[in-house]
């Protein structure tokens, strides 16, 4: 092209090429990282389609954290006691551990959109459509179409569960900085660690459908079935969990563990018991929520499958 346009200018000024000529053109072209930025797309860690959602799941995990962070400092606290110096010790070292757990959070999420911005299909969030039709609105949604927002998160999210139940299980417990280094006391029962690998499997599945509706872009039968027996397999692993031992098991020594002085092994007890049992409210919340949609979508599907009688 260049070659074409010293050409061109050597006809038009009838002269031969030479530099001052050469220079001229360039300048016209441009830089050369002007030039090639010209025939690419622009570059993103994450694209302006992709950025509302990654912000979305950004603001719900980081909210999470901080909610978790408060819940295991209100219990580090009613743990040690009321003893001011040591509650003054246990919020400036719970602070470091909730600032940490954000960054490798927001690490991890900020990964996994820059892989989805390079590997997911690109599916325009604003298209232009064009002088506006009002004949041409939808007065009913598309019950067919994906909830591509929600979607991502659910992979988000099932990345970090999994991340953490398979690979750092012995962070999930009370953390205190003693001596100069961290001592975490697991808090989860060993009858809970049994459920895991289900867990994680289903969350796999899970995953791997969710990967698939963001690659199809809109549901199917097929998908619809899937979704449904995975939904019925959480339903009955959350009956199993509900029906059996405690899912929290605080050791008596705890405090001493954690380096927060002494305490009755009745209170640790007593505080291990309201945890279970929060934990089991929530449980059986998820699980009326999740049977009442699973029903739901199972009768939609029944009906619309269902063969329509024609009369005369």
């Amino acid at each position: 092209m260049i070659g074409d346009t010293l050409d061109d200018e050597s006809r038009t000024q009838e002269r031969p090429i030479d530099d001052e000529m050469v220079v001229q053109v360039l300048k016209r072209l441009g830089s050369p990282q002007k030039m090639a930025a010209s025939y690419v797309p622009p570059q993103f860690l994450i694209g302006p389609e992709l950025f509302p959602v990654y912000l979305l799941v950004v603001k719900i995990v980081m909210s999470v954290l901080v909610i978790l962070g408060i819940i295991g400092l209100a219990l580090s606290v009613g743990l040690a006691g009321t003893v001011q110096s040591q509650i003054l010790d246990i919020l400036s070292r719970a602070s470091g551990g909730i600032l940490s757990s954000i960054f490798m959070a927001f690490g991890v999420i900020t990964l996994v959109f820059a892989i989805l911005e390079r590997v997911a299909p690109k599916n325009k969030l604003i298209q232009d459509e064009g002088e506006f039709d009002p004949r041409k609105l939808k007065l009913k949604p598309d019950s067919e179409k994906i909830n591509q927002p929600g979607l991502i998160a659910e992979i988000v999210f099932t990345l970090i569960a999994i991340s953490l139940f398979t690979f750092f299980p012995q962070v999930i417990g009370v953390a205190s900085f003693r001596d100069g280094q961290w001592v975490i006391v697991p808090v989860l029962s060993q009858a809970f660690f049994g459920y895991v690998p289900y867990f994680v499997a289903l969350w796999a599945a899970r995953g791997v459908l969710a990967a698939v509706l963001l690659t199809t872009g809109r549901w199917a039968a097929t998908t619809r079935w899937i979704s449904i027996g995975l939904k019925i397999l959480g339903i009955v692993l959350m009956g199993f969990i509900l029906q059996g031992p405690s899912m929290i098991s605080l050791p008596p020594d705890i405090v001493t563990t954690l380096g927060w002085g002494k305490a009755d092994p009745n209170f640790v007890a007593n505080i291990g018991s309201m945890i279970d049992g929060a934990i089991r409210l929530g449980l059986l919340v998820a699980l009326i929520v999740e049977s009442i949609e699973t029903i739901s979508t199972f009768v939609k599907l029944v009906l619309r499958v269902r063969p329509v009688a024609v009369s005369d």
